[in-house]
């Protein structure tokens, strides 16, 4: 099974740096449409049927542009940003400010005010990828966001912390692992080459 991750498109709240808050309706901008009809050009390549997006808007706004092209249903998936509780719309600079200053095990479970930790929303990933691999699709695109990419690359690539929080994925980014016989392999991470 080939698994697809595609980042949602670009919203204001990326171009300005905040954090989104969950269940907030921003729509993407019009460069976050476009990137994400340009990966739909890549992903009618990849036989893809099932397609799976997070809940908040610009993940389904993102997945109802590939559905209309790759000719899939779509479903609801747990692939969510993490809960930030009390800390949603700050910027990223302003979290990492305490963030940075914590060990990196203390800053996987530290849990924001009224919010979910690290731990907690990796807890809830696992529990998503594996209804969708125990599935019969021979590709499923998943649409989510950054800071669930990040996760999982830890998950997937059953890598220390450190590694999940080194990466960095760009609005319409595709990464692609196969899954096969319980292990995942990674084929591509953060692919751009297909966004102008």
């Amino acid at each position: 099974m080939k698994l697809i991750f595609v980042r949602h498109g670009e919203t204001s709240h990326n171009v300005k740096g905040h954090i989104h808050k969950r269940g907030d309706d921003a729509l993407l901008t019009e460069k976050g449409k476009l990137q994400i009809m340009d990966c739909a050009n890549v992903l009618k390549q990849q036989n893809i049927n099932g397609l799976y997006t997070s809940p908040e808007t610009r993940a389904r706004e993102s997945a109802e542009l590939l559905a209309k092209d790759l000719a899939v249903e779509i479903q609801i998936a747990n692939f969510e940003e993490r809960d930030w509780g009390d800390w949603e719309g700050k910027t990223w600079n302003e979290i990492k400010e305490t963030l940075d200053k914590l060990p990196l095990d203390e800053r996987h479970s530290f849990v924001p005010p009224n919010g979910e930790s690290w731990q907690q929303m990796e807890d809830r990933l696992k529990k998503a990828l594996e209804e969708i691999t125990r599935t019969n699709h021979p590709a499923a695109c998943i649409v989510t966001h950054s800071g669930v990419l990040r996760a999982l690359m830890r998950i997937l690539k059953d890598a220390p912390l450190e590694e999940g929080i080194a990466y960095d994925f760009d609005n319409g980014s595709i990464t692609i692992f196969e899954h096969k016989n319980g292990k995942y392999t990674e084929l591509v991470v953060n692919d751009v080459k297909h966004l102008p």
